[in-house]
């Protein structure tokens, strides 16, 4: 088995912990709005847990971000924060690999192109972008790109 990406899904899960708390927040101040202009207790309270259950959902299903990257027997194994998005690719569904940097080149992402027109990019950024570039190569030259 070939390791190419194992980062801790720590900040991704800092990051939804963070949009748990926002979206708790965001639904807490709606229904005290909502109770301290006399609107009905047991409506505002549905529509609190509406807008709660969107926000949740939509940070569900917007955790496409993995932290580790493995090959084993000619399949890419992407592993995401949420265990519920784990792929398995054969290494010829792959179109590119890629690096992207933030903040002014102090941080850099691994990003990789299917086929099919999905993306997959690492949740973990780097400091290092020579590490990022290493990692690039070393897939290209696994993936025969």
């Amino acid at each position: 088995m070939i390791v190419f990406v194992d980062a801790s899904p720590d900040s991704a899960l800092m990051a939804d912990s963070l949009f748990v708390l926002f979206a708790v927040l965001i639904s807490s101040f709606f229904f005290i709005h909502r109770i301290v202009n006399q609107a009905k207790v047991f409506k505002t309270a549905i529509q609190s847990v509406l807008i709660l259950g969107f926000l949740l959902v939509t940070q569900y299903l917007g955790d496409d971000k993995f932290y580790k990257l493995s090959a084993e027997h000619n399949q890419l194994e992407f592993h995401f924060v949420n265990s519920y998005f784990s792929y398995h690719f054969n290494k010829t569904e792959i179109e590119k690999v890629t690096f992207g940097t933030r903040n002014k080149g102090r941080f850099c992402y691994i990003k990789l192109y299917a086929f099919n027109g999905d993306t997959y990019q690492r949740v973990v950024i780097d400091k290092d972008v020579k590490a990022c570039k290493e990692t690039r190569i070393a897939l290209n030259n696994y993936l025969g790109s």
